[in-house]
Order: structure tokens, then sequence, then C-alpha cells
């Protein structure tokens, strides 16, 4: 992984955690034991199935969120 593909991570890891980590947000939808590790996993299997990946460094995707959410709760989706 070079340095922008880290730098991509660790920016949806904290967009990832300020929604749904229910520590850092206000919103209505949590996922309890939310861990870096877990974004960590879930963003590994999105990419290895799905070539859809929209996040860059400077453009994080809502849709990118919800579909690595939908795999960590276990939600299957289509594309």
């Amino acid at each position: 992984m070079d340095l922008e593909e880290r730098i991509e991570l660790e920016v949806f890891i904290d967009y990832m955690l300020q929604c749904y980590d229910p520590k850092r947000n206000n919103w209505l939808y949590v996922i309890e034991g939310l861990t870096r590790e877990r974004i960590i996993k879930a963003v590994a299997e999105y990419k290895n199935t799905y070539d859809t990946w929209a996040s860059s460094v400077h453009c994080v995707d809502s849709v990118d969120r919800e579909r690595v959410r939908d795999i960590i709760e276990g939600v299957e989706f289509r594309i």
C-alpha cells in the first residue's frame, strides 16, 4: 500500500467512525463495537469483491461508507 492509499484509508476510517461509532456521533444509526480493525477488514473485502471503490483522498463517498457498513453488519447487497 503506497502513501496515498494509506492516507485514503485513514480518511475513510475516520469518516466511518464519525458516522457510526456511538462514542463519536450524534446520529441515530450506530454500530456497536465498531473498531478500526473491523473497518479495515470490511474495506479489504469490499475492494476485493467489487471494483467500485469511489473514495479518494479528495472525495470520501457515502456510497462506499454505506456498502462497507453493510459488510460489517453482514448485509448482502447488489451493485
